[in-house]
């Protein structure tokens, strides 16, 4: 159980008395997770000048119970924000959707390394008492947030999802600009290029609301098989995890992929609502390695 407070934050999240920043395990909130994962393919163009031939990135947008394994589309009328960041900004594409995903398609051009960027519109959900039981006993059974909701009776939710994917294409130096903070409403961000570490070597993620670090943050380190390390952040709002190790999938292909995430539960000044969460995620995919070492 975690208590700090945040006096930095702009806007309404300044409102807050206190926060509570936590991140969840089982399946109850797992299933609210929402991540990129992305495939690289050739676009047709053919090479240039010694260059090579341009690729297209493909993007899946959506949920699961655990980490790589999306179970369920986020919907395109809750896009609020989807972008790709490099030297050149661009808009992400809706291609198609499906029950498991909704898929983008973005040209990267010549970049080493881009950032791509998804924000949902906020959406309501209310708990029953039941729910919030069993809720309750999954946060640790939080002083503050227990001794609120048994005032009020009631759990009136309204939460965010603000996905992004660091995703390494070629050798090079990537834009600096990929590892400022790009004024989500909560957010994971990199101090350094995680694609340039080997395996083990110690790299370090901030959490940032509204571009202010949050203390005290929980965040959470899963790797493509699932499992799953914690750190708490400190005053800077930064916690450091080793590299993980680049993984075969169930075909027997490496893939180099893995998941940080967090999520940021304060108590609502809003009308009608209770609470508001803000969901952040933050998943690492370098091509240069996924697909090339099989299984033997």
């Amino acid at each position: 159980m975690l208590h700090f407070a945040i006096t930095l934050l702009p806007s309404r999240l300044r409102e807050a008395s206190f926060a509570l920043l936590l991140s969840l395990i089982s399946t109850f909130a797992a299933a609210h997770d929402t991540w990129f994962a992305a495939s690289v393919r050739p676009s047709g163009g053919p090479s240039v000048e010694g260059r090579s031939a341009q690729v297209e990135l493909a993007l899946q947008l959506g949920s699961g119970d655990l980490f790589p394994t999306m179970n369920n589309s986020a919907s395109p009328a809750r896009v609020l924000r989807a972008s790709m960041l490099g030297r050149d900004r661009g808009l992400l594409t809706i291609e198609s959707q499906t029950a498991q995903s909704l898929n983008f398609r973005a040209d990267p051009g010549e970049e080493t390394a881009v950032l791509a960027i998804a924000q949902l519109k906020p959406k309501a959900i209310e708990l029953d008492a039941a729910s919030v039981k069993q809720y309750l006993t999954e946060l640790g059974e939080p002083v503050e947030i227990a001794s609120r909701y048994a005032k009020t009776g009631r759990w009136r939710e309204l939460y965010t999802k603000n996905a992004k994917m660091w995703i390494r294409l070629k050798p090079g130096r990537a834009d600096p600009s990929l590892l400022a903070s790009t004024g989500l409403p909560y957010e994971l961000v990199f101090k350094a290029d995680p694609t340039l570490l080997a395996p083990g070597d110690s790299m370090q993620v901030c959490a940032l609301a509204l571009g202010k670090p949050v203390a005290g943050a929980l965040v959470g380190l899963i790797n493509q098989r699932g499992v799953r390390k914690t750190q708490v952040a400190g005053r800077d709002g930064c916690v450091q995890f080793k590299r993980p190790r680049t993984m075969l999938d169930a075909q027997g292909v490496a893939a180099h992929r893995y998941l940080l995430q967090s999520i940021l539960v304060l108590p609502s000044a809003l009308e009608g609502t209770d609470w508001e969460s803000h969901f952040a995620s933050l998943a690492v995919y370098d091509a240069r390695i996924s697909g090339k070492l099989r299984k033997r």
